[in-house]
């Protein structure tokens, strides 16, 4: 704990909004207080996202060594009843630990599209529903944004399709991967 320069969570579903879930973190794992951290909210990119967050403050070269956390509940969130949406959400969580050396390879395509096919009400939403999808607008965004992002990753490491062993998508619908 003592080599963390840098703790970063990301989540949409903090057991509560302050302090963030990264401070709490710092306390219970013993890491120094006189570091940044910080909650990152991107959802299912927030891995990503918190990844391209830390490897950017570790490049600055004030942080050597970066605690990078995903953390989901989701099911706290889910309309048991609507089995169209319900199955393709989980709990689940994540964690790596960087480390700022020279030769490490790192290359990200990150957007962002603001819509309403994906939603949760809030304090100032409409309502407070639970998760709400509109599949087939997540489907012709899926098939639509795999694709570009993975070619354009694939340009910033001067590499092919043919030099990867294995890809891992972030995606539940078979459908979507083929």
């Amino acid at each position: 704990p003592h080599d963390i320069d840098l703790v970063i969570v990301t989540t949409v579903s903090p057991d509560m909004l302050f302090p963030s879930t990264a401070c709490i973190l710092q306390a219970k794992l013993g890491i120094r207080n006189n570091i940044p951290c910080f909650d990152l909210e991107a959802a299912c990119s927030g891995f990503v996202y918190g990844m391209e967050a830390a490897t950017s403050m570790m490049a600055s070269g004030r942080y050597k060594n970066a605690l990078v956390v995903s953390s989901e509940k989701m099911s706290s969130m889910l309309d048991w009843k609507d089995r169209s949406t319900c199955v393709l959400f989980g709990d689940g969580a994540g964690a790596a630990i960087l480390e700022l050396i020279d030769t490490a390879p790192f290359a990200v395509m990150l957007g962002a599209r603001g819509s309403d096919a994906i939603r949760v009400g809030g304090v100032s939403a409409r309502d407070t529903a639970p998760i709400t999808m509109d599949g087939r607008a997540v489907f012709r965004f899926a098939v639509e944004a795999l694709p570009h992002c993975l070619h354009t990753v694939l340009d910033q490491t001067n590499q092919t399709l043919d030099d990867l062993d294995w890809v891992v998508c972030h995606q539940a619908n078979s459908r979507i991967l083929d």
